[in-house]
């Protein structure tokens, strides 16, 4: 959706904004400042980032600029991130004296934000998501949708699972807002997520994370996962995982994966068919 309201910044900093509003604000707003990560092909400035615990799919994103201040309410937000972003505007707005915002459907009032235009504004925001996304999958994409918490992956084999799922009240947008909330907190439901190292053996640098027994998981997509084996892990390649995991995977996003907790009792049966993928093991025990 992406839809940016700007605001004359008489000289104050978001910082400036954020403390004088905070008192109005819903007691699960959390804020964040975000740099471009390093090496990172992105060129701009450090951002705020508020969002609300367990409501929030990205938040609203807030920018400085020479003598303004930007609000931006991301691509594909949750009900309750449109609401955060109009309510910060209006009182962003009042904190700064200011009685018009610039808008991408021209100058509003603070005092419009919730009205009948605002809301067609909108509308058209979230159609222009869908035919983006239409777009992408036609190309056979998947896009990476940065979240509050992490990344959201959409391609075209989540596209097709979403958009044959549910009932037909339930739209396309409405379907991938609420998967998009979901990948951003299944962390409070058990799932523990793992970290993402960078490593180099020789010449050949890649990515790697741990899978270890007894332990829900989160796994971002790597090259190789390090599965915890007696003598020393298992460096098991990304594409094999699925199989080796059996019904214990299951795909969060495009990308992401969920692994639900093997006992301990049971993960020798994983080192077998681990080592089976990697030619280790002539076969399994019968």
């Amino acid at each position: 959706m992406a839809y940016a309201l700007r605001l004359r910044s008489s000289g104050k900093t978001w910082k400036d904004v954020l403390s004088a509003i905070a008192d109005h604000l819903p007691g699960d707003v959390r804020v964040r400042v975000e740099a471009p990560e390093k090496g990172s092909k992105l060129q701009r400035a450090p951002l705020v980032l508020v969002f609300r615990e367990r409501l929030s799919t990205r938040g609203v994103e807030l920018l400085e600029g020479e003598g303004t201040l930007t609000l931006r309410i991301p691509s594909f937000p949750s009900a309750e991130d449109l609401s955060l972003g109009l309510q910060l505007a209006q009182l962003s707005a009042a904190a700064l004296g200011t009685a018009s915002l610039e808008t991408l459907d021209g100058p509003r009032a603070p005092s419009e934000l919730h009205g009948e235009a605002m809301g067609e504004a909108l509308a058209r925001a979230q159609t222009a998501d869908n035919e983006a996304l239409n777009t992408s999958i036609l190309e056979g994409q998947t896009m990476e949708l940065p979240g509050c918490m992490r990344p959201f992956f959409l391609g075209p084999r989540l596209y097709e699972t979403l958009r044959t799922a549910g009932t037909a009240q339930a739209g396309l947008w409405e379907k991938v807002a609420a998967q998009f909330l979901h990948v951003q907190w299944v962390h409070l439901q058990g799932f523990h997520p793992s970290t993402v190292m960078g490593m180099k053996r020789g010449k050949a640098e890649f990515t790697a994370c741990t899978w270890q027994p007894d332990r829900a998981q989160v796994l971002a997509p790597v090259d190789v996962v390090l599965v915890k084996a007696a003598a020393e892990p298992l460096r098991l390649p990304w594409a094999a995982l699925p199989k080796v995991a059996g019904d214990r995977f299951a795909w969060l996003d495009e990308r992401q994966v969920l692994l639900h907790a093997v006992p301990g009792a049971e993960w020798a049966s994983v080192v077998e068919r681990a080592e089976l993928s990697l030619g280790t093991r002539s076969q399994l025990p019968q």
